[in-house]
């Protein structure tokens, strides 16, 4: 619907907690739609001469800024990350939290006009409900 809206391309981002989310659902999600994908680098470059909605992870949107602004799988699970390494001692674990919990916010103030959420399942317990 942004694009319906004349906004331009390269100033909505579509963005996940993972490249593999990104790669697996939501860039051919945008294709099937006829929307081109223009992927955000690892040095967080979006070059504007190219067309296509962005799609980047919340790490590589740090320092860049878009109108619009879809954060895709903010969800239990993918929000915050679910650490691989079994059970990390309540330390670790509180470390891991303050940083997602400082992922997420630098993600939402990506967005200078708009943002949006979505998921699917459970909500991130960091969203308020």
């Amino acid at each position: 619907s942004w694009l319906d809206q004349g906004i331009p391309s390269y100033s909505i981002c579509v963005a996940a907690r993972t490249n593999r989310l990104l790669e697996t659902r939501y860039t051919p999600l945008l294709a099937d739609a006829g929307i081109e994908a223009v992927e955000v680098d690892a040095e967080g470059e979006a070059d504007v001469s190219k067309p296509g909605v962005r799609v980047s992870t919340m790490h590589r949107m740090k320092g860049l800024e878009f109108s619009r602004v879809l954060l895709v799988g903010v969800q239990v699970g993918q929000m915050p990350y679910e650490l691989a390494q079994g059970h990390p001692d309540d330390t670790a674990a509180a470390e891991h939290e303050v940083r997602e919990r400082c992922l997420l916010h630098v993600a939402f103030t990506r967005a200078r006009d708009e943002l949006a959420v979505s998921g699917y399942g459970g909500a991130s317990p960091f969203l308020p409900v």
